[in-house]
């Protein structure tokens, strides 16, 4: 009887170890936070006569906490600028960078936004922030110094679009470049940020046009239907 009694009780805490693991794999990131997980262990054993006999233990309730991260695309290094991320213009005028903001966490969070300015470069450019709502390169709004953004797994209210405005000081002479970040920070944990995306502008005699484009009507259209 003894033994019995030995035998169910390691094999009560192997099960109840493996009710909390599967518990610890249940709470990663994806899943929204404050949700509730509720795990319950069944010990199986058989008593002294050899009847099969089952036991429940407690519920267990643990809630998921809030994880914070934030992603700023496109990424680049600040001394390894790839060419798509190059930008020229005159002295005096500006060019609009775009870059995509996405809450990498489980819950809704606010991200204050900055720009980084490299201290390797030749002068600082001047620089202002804009939210981009329908990503046509066109700034909605006035500048803007933070985005609250929902936690969401469609990949779509989790994210927006955010336009850099950058000006090449007048006088700045042709040739000389600027290297520059949006720099986004959680403002549910501060040391959850994204500065590494820099981009560069160039000041040109000939500067650079920039083309914008958008689509009507927007979102899902029926096959033989017309764009415009």
């Amino acid at each position: 009887m003894k033994n019995v009694i030995l035998n169910a009780l390691s094999l009560r805490t192997l099960l109840l170890s493996f009710s909390l693991a599967a518990a610890g794999n249940a709470l990663g990131v994806g899943t929204p936070a404050f949700t509730n997980i509720q795990n319950t262990a069944t010990l199986n054993y058989q008593d002294s006569l050899g009847g099969a006999r089952n036991k429940d233990s407690n519920t267990v309730t643990v809630q998921v906490r809030q994880v914070y991260a934030v992603s700023v695309e496109t990424s680049a290094p600040e001394n390894t600028i790839p060419p798509t991320r190059q930008f020229q213009a005159i002295s005096g005028n500006s060019r609009l960078i775009s870059y995509t903001l996405q809450n990498a966490g489980n819950g809704p969070d606010t991200f204050g936004l900055s720009v980084v300015q490299s201290g390797t470069d030749d002068y600082d450019a001047v620089t202002a922030i804009y939210l981009d709502a329908n990503n046509d390169g066109v700034p909605d709004g006035p500048a803007i110094t933070s985005a609250a953004l929902a936690a969401s797994n469609d990949g779509v209210s989790d994210r927006t679009h955010i336009l850099v405005q950058v000006t090449a000081p007048a006088g700045t002479p042709v040739g000389q470049t600027s290297r520059f970040a949006l720099k986004a920070v959680s403002q549910g944990d501060a040391s959850k940020l994204d500065d590494q995306n820099y981009a560069q502008l160039s000041v040109s005699a000939a500067g650079q046009i920039a083309l914008s484009e958008s689509v009507n009507p927007s979102g899902g259209v029926n096959p033989g239907q017309s764009l415009t």
